[in-house]
């Protein structure tokens, strides 16, 4: 058999319940705003030293960018050195055996010989080297030599379209095939 549960009730006078209301001390109201505006003004200090710092060390980087210039296509290619040209922002489509698309992305630099200048055939070059890297297959670019063997082929073929040796060494700084 369930047992009932007998409840306390407290007396309390009704004089007791309907008194004046608790005063409260204007002290401890005027800390609380105090401490709460240090705090925010903290906030504010630390947010803006961040922002500051973040806006500095981008711009630190990025000035110590080589120069830029902007060639016959449109395109900003960067010269980094005497006697290099850097050919920047090649991205060639390809497809394999299956018929999937492939894309090469990749930049070259180019180490001339002493007093060469390729300025006015950037835009030739440019073509022979996207031509170049067109005709081969994703399946030749993934191959461990290939990379040597297709720096020598453009050698060549720049040695050809120059109408003499101009450059001495091709470089790939950038060659990613997505």
């Amino acid at each position: 058999m369930v047992r009932k549960v007998q409840l306390d009730l407290l007396d309390i006078a009704e004089e007791q319940v309907a008194g004046p209301p608790p005063k409260i001390e204007p002290d401890g109201a005027g800390t609380v705003s105090r401490k709460w505006g240090l705090k925010s003004k903290i906030l504010v200090a630390v947010s803006a030293v961040f922002l500051v710092t973040s806006i500095a060390v981008t711009v630190w980087f990025h000035s110590g960018k080589e120069t830029a210039r902007k060639t016959d296509a449109g395109r900003t290619d960067t010269v980094s050195a005497e006697g290099a040209e850097v050919l920047d922002h090649f991205a060639v489509d390809l497809r394999d055996d299956r018929g999937n698309y492939k894309v090469l992305v990749c930049s070259l630099a180019l180490e001339l010989n002493q007093g060469a200048s390729i300025a006015s055939s950037r835009t030739d070059i440019r073509r022979m080297i996207y031509r170049t890297l067109r005709a081969k297959s994703p399946a030749y670019l993934t191959a461990p030599k290939s990379k040597k063997m297709l720096k020598k082929e453009i050698e060549e073929k720049l040695e050809k379209l120059m109408g003499g040796k101009l450059v001495k060494h091709v470089y790939f700084t950038k060659f990613v095939l997505l």
